[in-house]
């Protein structure tokens, strides 16, 4: 009711500065009283949280008291007090008061004359605060509760003269965007992100330190059961050395570009490249519990909107998803039950490549376990648009090693003469005869995969 009538007040005053000139021999103190000239309160909306950083450098609880009033051109000095614990039970708060040692406050705030509102800081203490609410057992939120009081001489809105804040205290953490960042040898630039916890207020750095990345390579390997080898410096440059954080800003990238060194990767190794950070020049934050770590592979992730074929069949196997489900027990089984006649291509499914390869590609599979389908003569084609192909590769199991039943056959690197957006896996003879020619002839693989650049 007190704020409706001050609201009143302030609309009256409008449509009295509207005929000032013709009522002259009004003054000001016969239109309001006094008590409106001047008002005082706190501009906040509720008892949000706030957390207070375990760190050298922290962030002050920040609010704004407002003067408003009738005549904006006279001074007001206010007073902040701590609140008690019976003022909290009046407003129907349940919270642990923070002894007064925790924190640091003005006593008063002053406005001069025309200033429409101050913000107002508060410090902590962080040592005795952390002492405080280790020793609290009340299980209830803790908090730092102030309000406007006498003596003022200006009027205090009672409606808004609390500020109260649940605390916690925490230390900010930097964390990578994507932990793992998987690259193929084709590409030439990626983008490295660091980010903060919250909302960033500082300016600081943090160094990267790339002095023993080979040790921990090889923790990795044996953590994980890997084999992977260390990327060559001169395989890679990064934009920066540190990640720079400005105030503002809760997140920082550098760039790694892969330099004409990275042709000379083997295209059938898995390289890998940590990003370690040694220190920040913010004492006191959490730098990321786990490395980053960046993958260089030739080796294409296949999924199964990149697979087609004419000749699946439907009610034997698993599909073509048979083809890439790293399970040896499911495979991809071409028709048998009806026919698909095709001299030229037998049986086949196509990649088709999300990145094209302009250099180079290997391939590999795994055979079932039934001999009649045992491929015997196999043909790789490949093709810029899937409608023009071009024959890479036409492998015979005894001149060229194909393997046995329940076996594994990893191809050697053929080299491309021009970019290729399709491959094409052709069986041509099997055990049963030669599928696409004969109609009782078919195959069966499984574990299928793919390299190239």
């Amino acid at each position: 009711m007190k704020t409706k009538h001050i609201n009143m007040a302030v609309c009256a005053l409008v449509m009295a500065g509207a005929s000032a000139c013709s009522n002259a021999e009004y003054e000001l103190d016969r239109l309001f009283p006094e008590k409106y000239h001047r008002i005082v309160y706190i501009q906040d909306e509720t008892d949000d949280g706030f957390t207070v950083y375990d760190m050298k450098d922290q962030t002050n609880l920040t609010f704004n008291i407002i003067k408003a009033g009738s005549d904006p051109q006279l001074d007001a000095d206010v007073t902040l007090q701590a609140a008690t614990k019976a003022e909290l039970d009046s407003l129907r708060k349940d919270y642990t008061l923070v002894t007064p040692d925790c924190y640091n406050a003005p006593a008063s705030v002053h406005f001069a004359p025309g200033e429409e509102f101050k913000e107002v800081s508060v410090g902590f203490n962080l040592e005795a605060l952390k002492k405080f609410m280790a020793a609290d057992n009340t299980g209830k939120p803790v908090a730092v509760a102030l309000h406007l009081a006498q003596p003022s001489t200006a009027t205090i809105n009672e409606e808004k003269s609390f500020i109260i804040r649940t605390l916690s205290i925490d230390k900010p953490s930097l964390e990578y965007v994507t932990p793992t960042l998987r690259l193929g040898m084709q590409e030439n630039a990626a983008t490295i992100s660091l980010k903060l916890g919250l909302d960033n207020v500082w300016d600081f750095s943090c160094q990267l330190d790339q002095s023993g990345i080979a040790q921990i390579v090889e923790k990795y390997n044996k953590d994980n059961g890997t084999g992977y080898e260390l990327l060559p410096s001169a395989a890679y440059k990064l934009s920066s050395d540190k990640f720079s954080f400005v105030k503002g800003e809760s997140e920082s990238s550098i760039k790694l570009n892969m330099t004409a060194e990275a042709a000379k990767l083997d295209l059938g190794k898995t390289y890998l490249l940590p990003i370690h950070l040694s220190k920040s020049t913010m004492e006191g934050i959490n730098l990321p519990s786990e490395d980053m770590f960046v993958v260089v592979s030739g080796k294409v992730d296949i999924t199964l909107d990149m697979l087609s074929s004419p000749c699946t069949q439907g009610d034997d196997g698993a599909g073509l998803p048979g083809l890439i489900d790293n399970n040896t027990s499911t495979f991809w089984q071409s028709v048998w039950k009806t026919q698909y006649m095709n001299a030229e291509f037998g049986h086949y499914f196509d990649v088709h490549l999300t990145s094209a390869f302009a250099k180079e590609l290997k391939f590999a599979y795994t055979t079932r376990d039934y001999a009649p389908i045992l491929p015997l003569e196999i043909k790789i084609s490949v093709s810029a648009d899937g409608q023009k192909w071009i024959t890479l590769a036409q492998l015979e199991k005894d001149k060229d090693g194909l393997c046995d039943i329940s076996g594994r056959f990893v191809s050697k690197v053929y080299k491309l003469s021009s970019a290729v957006s399709y491959i094409r896996y052709s069986v041509m003879k099997t055990n049963n005869g030669r599928p696409g020619v004969d109609g009782s002839a078919s195959t069966a693989i499984t574990g299928f995969e793919l390299w190239g650049r």
